[in-house]
């Protein structure tokens, strides 16, 4: 939103939608007295006021600021202040402020001297872009790339553009995203946005349009002040612009299932392919996806795995994006990323969503997903505009993965060994006559009798009496038709 300061009087909030008339709100009234409100920016991460203000006595005037709680009732000066400060705004947690003469970043014993000369100044969220007036002949407005750690440096190579400025040193802002400017001319308060093509190219202003004609103090900012009665006729306002809001188009396909699937801890099920194309409007969140999955294996957890080259498949190194728990007992089960990837503006992004085994997994075990286009939940990071996502209106099912846990010619496995995890499976060709864990010495620990299923049994490291059996090496008897498998195994405990 685009928050617009007011300058004397009393005070209220007009928020100008993208579409749609203006909404007037009424504001507590701060009662300046004798005191002229010179530009005012809430903080992104917190409800934090920094503003700065000029004070008449007599026939002297004198300027300084504070910070102060933005729904405070009543008048925000008092506090020690900072004497001086013509104007400031923010970076993250780091105030951004100015005398008149040059821009400082941070207060205090962090406080470093920026940018000389700059009578004011906005720095977009990233660090990426600064936007700042110079004081010289004439004055100029610059939107400049900026390169390193801030307090960053400006970078030439990276492209910036100025333009002459004709208004007050707090009539200009910078979007959080660095993509909207918005500044004060003799028309009104205009909106912009703003690109740096880099590589020393000029930067250029495009969908130029004003958006309110008595208007100063332009600034933008995800926090309005609370809304009180209306009644604002003939006052000075608070002013939030809506800006336009971005979408996404969702393309949902099944992957194809490999050939073989181990069941072993780590492996990776490909189920679905997701694939987001942002518009060049602003970055989108994913926020919700919900799924119908299909399987059988307790530990288990959903992945959306960012396919950073394309090709489909989920390479070592790749990034995680989100991760679920998602238990499965052999019946449907509905699962739900309640926080997801972020798509920046004008890109397109594909994720993988995986299931990653436990272990417990038994063989012949078949693993499924279903997309459900009702849980889908996107968030535009500067507009807040909830859901704009076309396609992917239909549910898209993966098909049937088989776990195929033993080779061509085996009978038996082990879902791990060394055992690290909580339980123990055995998988096999055929359901065996008897089982059951020894110590080295030879005496029985567990007999597995009760638990052996037709594909698979699980041992949860337990002994006869249900109490945790210690780290160590044990040895698994395992009774087949015709033959007797023995395997020593290794228990280790966190």
């Amino acid at each position: 939103m685009l928050l617009r300061s007011t300058r004397t009087g009393a005070v209220s909030i007009v928020v100008y939608p993208a579409q749609g008339e203006p909404i007037v709100n009424a504001m507590p009234v701060w009662g300046f007295g004798v005191t002229v409100p010179l530009s005012a920016r809430v903080k992104p991460s917190s409800r934090l006021l920094a503003y700065s203000f000029g004070k008449v006595s007599g026939t002297s005037f004198s300027v300084s600021g504070n910070v102060v709680p933005a729904d405070a009732p009543g008048s925000p000066v008092g506090g020690p202040g900072f004497p001086g400060m013509v104007g400031a705004t923010w970076h993250g947690d780091q105030l951004v402020w100015t005398d008149g003469a040059s821009l400082t970043y941070g207060v205090g014993a962090d406080a470093t001297r920026w940018v000389p000369g700059a009578s004011f100044g906005e720095v977009s969220r990233d660090g990426s872009r600064l936007l700042a007036v110079l004081e010289q002949e004439p004055r100029q407005l610059v939107l400049q790339a900026l390169a390193g750690p801030m307090p960053a440096q400006a970078d030439p190579a990276l492209g910036a553009c100025a333009i002459p400025y004709e208004g007050t040193l707090g009539d200009v802002a910078l979007a959080p995203s660095g993509r909207w400017v918005a500044f004060v001319d003799g028309r009104g308060l205009n909106l912009a946005r703003a690109e740096v093509p880099g590589g020393g190219a000029p930067c250029a202003l495009s969908g130029h349009r004003i958006v309110a004609t008595n208007a100063d103090d332009p600034a933008f900012s995800g926090y309005t002040f609370p809304a009180a009665a209306p009644g604002s006729a003939g006052r000075r306002a608070v002013h939030a612009i809506g800006l336009p809001a971005g979408s996404v188009a969702l393309d949902v396909q099944p992957l194809p299932a490999p050939e073989r699937i181990q069941s072993a801890r780590g492996t990776r099920v490909p189920l679905l392919s997701i694939t987001a194309e942002t518009d060049s409007v602003e970055a989108v969140a994913i926020v919700g996806l919900g799924f119908e999955l299909g399987g059988k294996d307790p530990g288990a957890q959903l992945l959306l795995v960012q396919d950073v080259d394309g090709d489909g498949v989920a390479d070592p190194g790749e990034p995680v994006s989100a991760a679920i728990p998602a238990p499965l007992d052999g019946t449907p089960r509905v699962v739900r990323f309640q926080a997801g990837p972020v798509v920046p503006a004008g890109t397109r992004q594909t994720f993988l969503l995986m299931l990653e085994l436990s272990g417990a997994a038994p063989n012949g075990a078949r693993f499924s997903a279903r997309y459900l286009p009702a849980e889908t939940r996107t968030r535009g990071t500067i507009s807040g505009a909830e859901d704009r996502f076309s396609g992917a209106a239909s549910p898209v099912d993966s098909g049937e993965h088989v776990t195929t846990v033993l080779a061509a010619e085996e009978r038996f496995n082990l879902s791990e060994n060394p055992v690290r995890g909580a339980s123990l499976t055995i998988n096999y060709e055929e359901r065996p006559r008897a089982a059951a864990v020894y110590t080295i010495a030879g005496q029985r620990v567990r007999d597995l009798g009760g638990v052996l299923g037709e594909r698979s049994a699980t041992w949860d490291l337990r002994n006869d009496r249900g109490s945790p059996v210690a780290s160590g090496a044990y040895y698994l008897v395992i009774e087949m038709p015709g033959s007797r498998i023995v395997r020593k195994i290794f228990v280790v405990r966190p």
